[in-house]
């Protein structure tokens, strides 16, 4: 009985790390890398002349939509150091300049200016807007 759940275990064990990113498989024909996110195989496995070792690919992860917003204070807006009217103040932001926002959530947002300075601007503030690149 304890062998058979060893075995089990075991089983169950394997199949999690095969799921985990960046799990590599070995095979007959090499090793195989698991992506980061879980895909349907393409292609068809086993070795071809244009695919001699027999590898199997994935399809690459589509990149994550960009979000950007407005600022839409009366004057400016303060970039700050952290999610808090207490942090160090960075610069301001004026109204109807675009930023990049990077993490959205509740009313500290974390954004990027178009310099590349990074900081937490009070959401009030902005509004999403499409990405003018």
């Amino acid at each position: 009985m304890k062998k058979a759940i060893l075995t089990l275990t075991i089983l169950i064990l394997a199949s999690i790390a095969c799921q985990l990113p960046g799990t590599t498989l070995g095979t007959q024909a090499g090793t195989l890398t698991a992506p980061a996110a879980p895909h349907l195989i393409t292609g068809s496995p086993g070795p071809t002349e244009e695919n001699p070792a027999g590898a199997v690919y994935w399809p690459a992860t589509p990149e994550p939509a960009r979000l950007c917003a407005i600022v839409t204070a009366i004057k400016a807006v303060h970039l700050r150091t952290g999610p808090s009217e207490k942090a160090e103040h960075i610069q301001y932001l004026t109204n109807g300049g675009q930023v990049r926002v990077l993490n959205p959530a509740g009313r500290w947002w974390k954004i990027q200016t178009s310099t590349g300075i990074t900081g937490y601007a009070n959401s009030r503030y902005l509004q999403e807007a499409k990405c003018q690149d």
